[in-house]
């Protein structure tokens, strides 16, 4: 079990509902342009299982809509801010004119003089020996490429009829045979309570179950 941070892009939040959250669970909300983005902190035997649990928890407490996980990315100069060090040390890390023995990672992507995904970078600092790494886990490539295929399909399978008992609204306890009761009024995924006229009666074989 360890403790992620990760990051989702999120529907725009209300001021209100942002600072709720907050003060909820251990989430930070943000805006970029028209990117919103919200950090949060969880526990997980992976990356996914602490994805699903907070995405879970984000749409049933909350009714926050989450579209996919977003790669924490950065420069050199965030890696330097973030590590304590300097530009310019970062620098030698990278063209390793120092721990020749402890390659740096390979960018990301090349725009800019380089990106990084900071998972990568925090692992290496830590296998490194340097002093501030992150005492959380982040997400790596293949983590984020994993979440965000949970999402798609996830999402995709609120287009049927086959829903996930884990988001099932109104529900009548039973087991096998037992007809259960749903509302059919979808939020991206997250049933939300319908008119009592607009309910329907749902079999066990209806349900998607959560894996």
């Amino acid at each position: 079990m360890g403790q992620y941070e990760l990051i989702f892009v999120v529907d725009r939040l209300q001021e209100e509902l942002a600072f709720k959250i907050g003060n909820t669970i251990d989430a930070m909300y943000s805006e970029h342009g028209g990117t919103h983005l919200l950090t949060v902190t969880g526990d997980g035997t992976t990356a996914l299982a602490a994805a699903r649990d907070i995405v879970i928890q984000l749409e049933l407490q909350f009714g926050v809509v989450v579209h996919r996980a977003y790669e924490d990315l950065v420069t050199k100069a965030d890696i330097a801010d973030r590590a304590g060090a300097t530009v310019q040390a970062v620098g030698q890390w990278v063209r390793g004119v120092r721990r020749k023995g402890l390659p740096f990672p390979e960018p990301f992507n090349l725009v800019g003089g380089g990106v990084w995904l900071w998972a990568d970078v925090n692992d290496w600092l830590r296998r490194a020996g340097k002093d501030h790494d992150d005492d959380v886990l982040h997400p790596g490539r293949e983590d984020v490429e994993l979440i965000n295929e949970w999402l798609r399909t996830r999402s995709s399978g609120f287009h049927g009829r086959r829903i996930d008992l884990t988001h099932l609204g109104l529900a009548a306890g039973g087991h096998h045979g037992v007809q259960f009761t749903a509302t059919t009024q979808f939020v991206h995924g997250v049933i939300a309570a319908g008119e009592r006229d607009r309910e329907v009666e749902w079999t066990r074989a209806d349900y998607g179950m959560v894996g």
